[in-house]
């Protein structure tokens, strides 16, 4: 009976994080491009401002995609394809402040959950690089690792 019990409470996790991969915060963190799209999104509209005007974020995006694509990385598009492709997947929201003469982009509640998820796992004292074979300093099994 034990047992029958946590499988079934096993199954009960398993259906809800199904669930939750179509949402766009498991998508954000499990895309190819997620490190990027999360990086780029936290410079402009995390740091320090918390949304910006269409034309500024348009400008800075496409100042960080040139320098992307100059060391290397693929990323055809405009910078205003990619918000609105970052728009429609819920990385974004965009309003239209009283008395603005643009529309204005701010993070969606489940970027901003990305962001601090990401932020306090790769903090220097919650994570370490995995140890490289044959390091004179790896160790043993789970060294350097804090949980």
């Amino acid at each position: 009976m034990a047992l029958q019990g946590r499988v079934m409470k096993a199954d009960k996790y398993i259906t809800a994080y199904r669930r939750m991969r179509n949402q766009p915060l498991w998508r954000l963190l499990a895309s190819g491009n997620g490190p990027t799209v999360i990086g780029l999104l936290q410079s402009h509209l995390y740091e320090k401002e918390r949304s910006l005007p269409a034309s500024i974020l348009f400008e800075r995006l496409t100042r960080d995609l040139e320098e992307l694509r100059a060391q290397g990385d693929d990323f055809p598009r405009t910078a205003q394809a990619y918000v609105s492709n970052w728009l429609s997947d819920g990385y974004l929201e965009r309003r239209f402040p009283p008395g603005a003469i643009e529309e204005e982009y701010e993070l969606s509640t489940a970027t901003v959950e990305a962001i601090r998820f990401l932020s306090a796992i790769a903090e220097p004292r919650g994570y370490r690089e995995p140890p490289v074979a044959g390091d004179p300093g790896a160790g043993g099994a789970g060294r350097g690792y804090r949980y």
